[in-house]
């Protein structure tokens, strides 16, 4: 036994060893990039359109090539979203005479302090397999077939099977037109389902709920909707109250967090944003009257007296449950910085506070013990007792009062703003006490 503790202790120091070796090879003191804007209204309406490009060029149900166009611009309005997500990621993609040269910025922990993972990337116009003409990290050069390989190993690692592979075999050929990049994809509406799910899965740490677990709670609301145990106008409450009980019957210790995922996921199929299903793909595929010839819904149901509100909560609860916090936040201030472009409404801080209010419900049943969730349950005797009160708070803004005040969502101005949003949900009666 000494022996083999012996031999596991000089694997795990080798290993330090060579992650030291590592990090000093290829880790460096600053970033190659600045750091990125705050996005904007125009950012979030670049990417929506990029989005839907390839969910239109996926939609059929064997892979085909179809182009999928993304300008220079929409792909830093990408970016710059992305860096809402992934906070301190600096990256940048430019067209030039010998392809698109893409570059980022990642920040590390580092025993020192924190370190930057700087590396650069040349793809040339490319037909039949993604290729690479030079790359560098960390002020290095790899051969391009190597840093291919471990790229596509990386990405497999993080998300799971064959997913990092299945995305860059995806990309048939690029061929560049003026500041524009023209893909030729071949992904069916499956094999996008079964990214997405990976990736999701990556962002939770864990498996997503199986399709047909999720489309058991979806049928078990509308089945109680139908027969009346639950209302069809007035308060959301009965509705999440119902579908938190029917999780809690449902999971045990194990598998609790995966039944609250499922459950929300049903609840938000039946009553959350029709938008929902973009952002989670084939998890949320389907409208209000699938599986059956169900004659009541959730239109009239409110949160707040208001049916947004409604919609945001539950939106983001799902998202929460569904990634991970980063993503469920970015996603509700997208949403308002969206609605700020020319024609929309206006940058709403109570759908912030929708948002945030069911990204907390979200985090506080995952992370508890099964055994607490009764007595959470039970704190729901109101809204008031899980949604942050909008007393207060300001009005919606259109963009240019919105920066005159704010800046942008990066400013201290807007922090203070989300702090203060924050302090209202603790203090309502769910998140008051921390569970026993």
């Amino acid at each position: 036994m000494r022996r083999i503790f012996s031999v596991l202790m000089f694997l795990v120091a080798m290993a330090g060893i060579v992650l030291l070796g590592l990090g000093t090879a290829f880790l460096q003191k600053e970033p190659l990039l600045p750091a990125m804007a705050a996005p904007g209204p125009a950012d979030v309406t670049a990417a929506r359109k990029v989005v839907h490009r390839i969910r239109a060029a996926t939609e059929a149900k064997t892979p085909t090539d179809k182009p999928v166009s993304i300008s220079t611009a929409e792909l830093e309005s990408a970016m710059r979203l992305g860096a809402r997500v992934m906070p301190g990621l600096r990256a940048s993609a430019q067209v030039e005479e010998d392809g698109v040269v893409a570059t980022a910025s990642i920040p590390l922990p580092w025993i020192t302090g924190q370190r930057w993972l700087n590396m650069r990337a040349v793809i040339p116009p490319f037909d039949g397999a993604l290729t690479v003409s030079s790359v560098t990290v960390g002020g290095r050069n790899l051969p391009p077939a190597t840093a291919l390989t471990i790229g596509r190993l990386a990405a497999n690692l993080i998300l799971g099977g064959k997913t990092g592979g299945q995305i860059l075999d995806s990309a048939q050929s690029m061929q560049i037109e003026g500041s524009k990049m023209v893909f030729a994809l071949r992904l069916d509406r499956e094999g996008r389902g079964e990214v997405i799910g990976n990736v999701f899965g990556a962002l939770r740490q864990g498996e997503m709920p199986p399709a047909d677990q999720i489309d058991g709670y979806y049928r078990k609301i509308r089945q109680a909707m139908d027969d009346g145990t639950l209302p069809v106008s007035g308060s959301f409450l009965p509705h999440l109250r119902f579908t938190l009980e029917a999780a809690q019957a449902n999971a045990t210790d194990k598998t609790a967090a995966d039944e609250f995922t499922a459950a929300i996921f049903g609840l938000t199929k039946a009553c959350g944003a029709r938008d929902f299903a973009v952002i989670v793909g084939r998890l949320a595929d389907g409208s209000l009257d699938d599986f059956g010839s169900w004659k009541r819904n959730c239109n009239r149901v409110t949160l707040a007296g208001r049916v947004d509100s409604r919609l945001h909560f539950i939106t983001a609860a799902a998202i929460k449950a569904a990634g991970n916090r980063g993503l469920a936040v970015s996603m509700g201030e997208f949403k308002e910085l969206f609605d700020q472009r020319k024609g929309g409404s206006s940058f709403d801080f109570t759908d912030i506070a929708a948002d945030n209010s069911g990204i907390r419900l979200s985090d506080l049943f995952m992370s508890a013990p099964l055994a607490a969730w009764p007595a959470l349950i039970g704190r729901l005797g109101s809204e008031e007792d899980f949604l942050a009160s909008y007393d207060g708070l300001p009005k919606p803004i259109p963009d240019k009062e919105f920066r005159s005040i704010y800046g942008d969502i990066n400013s201290d101005a807007y922090a203070a703003m989300i702090a203060e949003i924050e302090s209202r949900i603790t203090q309502t009666r769910l998140h008051a006490t921390p569970p026993g």
